[in-house]
Order: C-alpha cells, then structure tokens, then sequence
C-alpha cells in the first residue's frame, strides 16, 4: 500500500512538473520577469487540483446522500382550472370544424385556402371527403378544378390498375387458396368504385355483380368468411335488398359476436327503414361503444334519448 501511494503521488507531482515546465516553454517570451511565478503556480495547480477534486467529489456524494428531501404531497381532489387553462398549449385551427364543404361553395374564399384544403385531403380519402372533392370540380378557379378532378382521376386509375392486377393473379393462381385470396381483394376493388361513386349507372351495377361472384367464390370455400358476408350485406343494402343484406349482417354476428359494434349500426339502419324503430333503439343500446364513435356518437345519443 505504501509504494502504491509513493507512486501515485510521484506520478502527480511529475505531472504538475511538466504541466509547469510547458506552461514556461510557451510563455517566457512573453512574459520574461514572471517565469518564476508562472512555473510555481502552474506546479500547484497541478498538484493541488486532483487532490481538491477528490475532497470535492466526496463532499457531493455526503450531501446526496444525507440531505434531507422535501416531499410535496398534491391534493388531486381540487383541480385549479384557470391555472391549467393558462399553461394549456394552444393550436390554432386551419380549417375549423365542418367547414371544408362551406369553403369549397363559398366564391370569396382564398383560392390557397382551397388548394391546401384538397392537398390535406388527397392521401386520406373518404366518401365525405370524396364528396367535397368533387365539389371543387365546379369552382370558377381553374387550379382548384384541375386539381379537384386530379385528385378522383388518381384514385380512379389506382383502384383500376389494382383490379388488373389482381384479375391477372387470379387467373395465373397455381392454387385453390390463393385464388380464394386474390378473389376477396378483387371483391372488395369492384364494390370500392362503386361504394366512391367512380363510375355511372350501367358500370356499377356490372361491378357490383362482379364483386357478388367474387363473393360467392370466396365463401363456397370459406364460409365463415365474415368480411365477405358484411360485404354481401353492404351491397345488398346498397340496392335496398333490405331482406338478404339482413341476413348477411345477422350471418357475421353469428359468426363473430365481437363484431357487433361494427355490424349494429347497418342492421339499425335497415330496421330503421322498414319503421321498426324499437328495434333500432335496442340495436344502438345495447353496444355502449357506438358513443365513442365520431360518425355515429350524434345519432346515437339522439336515439337514447328517445
């Protein structure tokens, strides 16, 4: 132990020394009175700073370790609100709630606020969405209807380059399982265009029928297909067959009772046409998530308070 510190203390002071000695090489031109003073300090500091580094680490971990801290204990029970509201971040809106369709008729909107409204649209479309789309095709702004018109004929083309696609693997289908999964995706391409209103009168009923075969494929192997029957029922509903889309709908809760919260608001609406609204009030009680849902919270909540 003693030659350990012998060494330790000779390399600090060999060290110090030669701190020392490169501090008089670099300035004894400069400052050729003080050499001697520089030397001396620059020697002690160097054998004094890891020694007060030592003493200075050990003094920072007493104190961690032995300072008492001051635990505030928070009364959740009262909230101070105006507190919260001021700290609150704030986000400004750029559209506002319900406005996009507004914008889209009104003639005296920045034709900027227009184009943005559509590009904020163009990657998530929906059927709403689609709608105030096609709006845009009528407004007197020529950017803004060549953009709108732009924005259906790129959905177009990409729905139509994937029912080639998927038509060639099902004919090219080496097996009966992959057939069967090539026909569910080209059932679901057919009822898009038609269910987006991308095609007139004479094609979607051709489309509808095509996606039916399709459908009836799929679940001469796979019965218990449910997306097929929801499908089924879509379609059906889409032409009134209020009868058959019904037992679709009742098919797929049959198959899968989870899926109530999605498949109760369609029979709902089928009850709901046929007058028997008892049935549509037990239909949208009886799964309690239906509030949760934006589309449907409104309905909801007005059928409950019936």
């Amino acid at each position: 132990m003693p030659n350990d510190s012998l060494f330790w203390l000779t390399g600090i002071f060999s060290l110090a020394f030669f701190n020392a000695l490169f501090a008089i090489s670099m300035l004894k031109k400069r400052y050729p009175n003080q050499i001697k003073y520089i030397g001396m300090f620059f020697f002690v500091v160097g054998v004094a700073l890891p020694i007060i580094g030592v003493l200075f680490s050990l003094w920072i971990v007493l104190l961690l370790k032995y300072k008492p801290v001051k635990k505030e204990s928070v009364d959740v029970k009262m909230i101070d609100m105006g507190v919260l509201y001021l700290s609150f971040p704030v986000t400004k809106r750029r559209f506002g709630e319900g406005a996009m369709m507004l914008m889209m008729k009104n003639r005296h909107a920045p034709v900027n606020m227009k184009l943005r409204a559509l590009a904020a649209m163009e990657n998530d479309i929906n059927r709403h969405r689609l709608a105030i789309i096609r709006h845009a095709l009528s407004d007197r702004n020529d950017e803004v209807r060549l953009f709108g018109f732009s924005i259906i004929d790129k959905m177009e083309k990409r729905i139509n380059e994937e029912i080639n696609r998927y038509r060639n693997l099902y004919e090219e289908a080496e097996n009966l399982n992959r057939k069967i999964d090539v026909a569910k995706q080209l059932a679901m391409l057919y009822w898009d265009l038609v269910y987006f209103e991308l095609v007139d009168d004479v094609l979607r009923e051709f489309l509808m029928k095509e996606s039916e075969e399709m459908i009836s494929f799929v679940l001469k192997y796979r019965f218990e297909d449910i997306p097929m029957h929801i499908l089924r029922g879509k379609i059906n509903l889409y032409r009134k067959n209020y009868f058959s889309a019904q037992a679709e709908f009742s098919m797929a809760l049959e198959l899968d009772p989870d899926r109530y919260g999605f498949v109760a608001p369609y029979l709902a609406e089928i009850f709901y046409t046929k007058g028997n609204y008892r049935t549509t009030k037990a239909l949208l009680s009886q799964y309690e998530n239906l509030h949760y849902s934006i589309p449907l919270s409104s309905v909801v909540d007005l059928w409950m308070e019936r």
